[in-house]
């Protein structure tokens, strides 16, 4: 009897990846052949190989070919043409356009105002090089805010929050149209503030904590009747409505109430951070806190933040920072995190302000948003119409990420050398 043997199973051929293209050592060369997915095309050879029977493997062995080892070495020892100019007017040309798309985004005025300023600048100030040279139509000025200033102050931000602790606010509106604008904002401590209020809680119902019926909000037209007709109403009628427009807003508050998370730990103890109330904590509460964020603070470590925290409370007034009613609490504890150890130099509190940074930064209520919303209605006017989303996030961007003012910006190297290319990367990708 004959065995026949199994057959093999047939290899499916390898298809060009486009993933690729992303590897550091694939890019600018690799690209996808007009062949097919059987093959791949390198620029420096000018050539289609063939990658269908090991993929991935198939380009490193042309990486390793001789043609496409001298061809690299040829590119990487061809200087660019620019490389033989100087222009060292160059950079300040650049700044100066950095600067005015700048004070574009952070006055919300129209980027046609570009064209006109571009011609007013080289009439204003015609001994001027750098205004002689100055070129910055809506164009290019739109280009600088989304393909510069934008991702630069984003990348700021993100590098901030890979060390920082931080937050997030959301929330929407459809104040565009019939767009709806969902606003996603970031609270991070920085290394002097952050933004932080107290939520505190009182006894709604009783009437010593109530506003006087003479000034309770009743409304315009109510009050206005209640005025004219003075004469005619009786104290027993004032009253009954006094105290049924006081039933309502104490079931409107009770129904608020029932919504806010009063018995979370991170709202009913954060009276830590008070410094006003030093000498009266309790670390519990800490603690509590510590416990809700375990990233915070590890278990291994509870005994030397306590530690910390009793150094904290037993310290002299005249060894911590000052605080007085107009002292913003988050500035208090940054202060606090500079201070150093005496003997060693190293940082005091270093658990207990890592705590207290991260409280600082959660949001308590959705005012910032509402800014956003804000700044959403003076950039996006009846005159600017046709702005796109895209366009209106990186004004945003270049608006919040920012706190120095048009005049004040210095931009770096980096910046001035991708708003260079600005606008050479918006006719790429228009084709042009």
């Amino acid at each position: 009897m004959v065995v026949t043997p199994p057959s093999k199973k047939k290899r499916l051929p390898c298809r060009f990846l486009e993933k690729w293209q992303n590897d550091l050592k694939f890019s600018g060369w690799l690209t996808k052949s007009n062949t097919g997915d059987s093959h791949a095309y390198c620029k420096l050879c000018n050539k289609d190989f063939r990658i269908d029977h090991g993929g991935l493997n198939d380009v490193n062995k042309h990486t390793n070919t001789a043609m496409h080892i001298k061809n690299l070495q040829a590119q990487n020892s061809t200087k660019s043409a620019s490389n033989f100019f100087t222009r060292p007017d160059d950079d300040g040309v650049t700044q100066a356009e950095v600067l005015f798309a700048y004070s574009i985004a952070e006055h919300n005025i129209p980027f046609s105002y570009a064209d006109h300023f571009t011609k007013l600048c080289k009439v204003m100030f015609p001994d001027s090089k750098i205004a002689t040279k100055f070129a910055c139509g809506r164009t290019k000025a739109t280009q600088i805010v989304k393909r510069s200033l934008a991702p630069a102050l984003q990348q700021d931000v993100i590098t901030n929050l890979r060390t920082q602790p931080f937050s997030l606010a959301i929330d929407e509106s459809n104040d565009r149209n019939t767009d709806k604008c969902l606003a996603i904002l970031v609270r991070y401590f920085t290394s002097d503030s952050a933004k932080t209020r107290f939520l505190t809680t009182i006894d709604y119902s009783n009437p010593d904590n109530q506003l006087p019926n003479s000034i309770l909000s009743i409304g315009p037209k109510a009050r206005g009747y209640l005025y004219d007709h003075s004469d005619d109403i009786s104290p027993t009628v004032l009253q009954k409505l006094f105290s049924s427009v006081r039933q309502f807003y104490c079931a409107v508050v009770k129904k608020m109430v029932t919504k806010f998370p009063f018995n979370d730990p991170v709202v009913s103890c954060l009276a830590f951070l008070n410094p006003a109330e030093r000498g009266n904590l309790d670390f519990n509460d800490t603690l509590k806190i510590v416990k809700r964020f375990p990233v915070l603070v590890p278990s291994t470590q509870f005994a030397a933040l306590e530690e910390e925290f009793i150094d904290y409370q037993v310290s002299p007034v005249d060894e911590l920072p000052k605080f007085d009613s107009d002292t913003r609490v988050d500035s208090y504890w940054a202060a606090v995190s500079a201070m150093t150890n005496k003997i060693t130099r190293t940082a005091r509190f270093p658990l207990l302000t890592r705590v207290t940074r991260a409280m600082c930064c959660i949001p308590n209520s959705n005012a910032d948003c509402e800014r956003v919303f804000s700044m959403v209605k003076k950039i996006h006017t009846e005159h600017r119409a046709s702005l796109d989303n895209s366009t209106l996030c990186d004004l945003l961007t270049t608006k919040i990420n920012s706190d120095c003012a048009c005049c004040q910006l210095k931009p770096d190297k980096d910046l001035l050398k991708t708003a260079k290319k600005a606008c050479v990367a918006y006719n790429k990708d228009c084709g042009n």
